[in-house]
């Protein structure tokens, strides 16, 4: 089984990142996964989806967004 993230591999990183500064907090999000639209220009709008995370190191962990599909959005 292979998981298909789409596009996410040909979208450069400050689309990503601009795309997940219009995300809520992840500690304190209700709603997962959540998709949200960003204008990459290499492409036109690209639709980016996000999971919330928990990150562990040792004993301390904290929730992050992580991307894990992106496509192009449609007409």
């Amino acid at each position: 089984m292979t998981d298909d993230n789409g596009i996410l591999g040909s979208v450069p990183g400050r689309y990503i990142s601009e795309a997940s500064n219009k995300l809520p907090p992840a500690e304190t999000a209700t709603d997962d996964p959540v998709t949200v639209a960003v204008d990459a220009a290499w492409a036109g709008p690209v639709w980016i989806t996000y999971e919330r995370k928990r990150m562990r190191h040792g004993r301390h962990s904290h929730w992050a967004w992580v991307a894990v599909r992106a496509e192009k959005a449609g007409p």
